[in-house]
């Protein structure tokens, strides 16, 4: 991961000089107008993929995977699952176990609950 006055960028590569540019500022966030302004939290996921936490103007909030010069969206803030809201989900490269990823998700409270559920994500 590097950092500039621009934002965070997310690299992937096996040495210095192989290293290329998996996301930036400049990335497309999918399914949204706009382009990602922070990455974090970046997990290596089986066959060269990459899983992190992006962040996007208005507040956005999502996970996301990387692979072969594409970004697809695992889960977003504003995403309903299970018939509830998703405020924020994370991941953590302890929870990782070849294409499987298990992500703990926390949803919109309301004045009565407020709840998380854990998901196995499989690619």
């Amino acid at each position: 991961m590097g950092r500039s006055s621009s934002g965070t960028a997310l690299y992937a590569g096996t040495s210095p000089a192989s290293l290329q540019r998996v996301v930036d500022n400049t990335t497309s966030v999918p399914g949204e107008s706009f382009n990602f302004l922070g990455v974090a939290n970046p997990v290596a996921i089986e066959g060269g993929a990459i899983g992190f936490s992006g962040y996007w103007g208005g507040g956005g909030y999502g996970l996301f995977v990387a692979e072969g010069g594409s970004v697809e969206a695992i889960v977003k803030k504003g995403d309903v699952l299970d018939g509830a809201m998703v405020e924020q989900a994370y991941c953590r490269a302890q929870n990782m176990s070849g294409s499987r990823m298990l992500i703990e998700v926390r949803f919109q409270s309301t004045p009565v609950l407020s709840h998380r559920a854990l998901y196995l994500v499989t690619r």
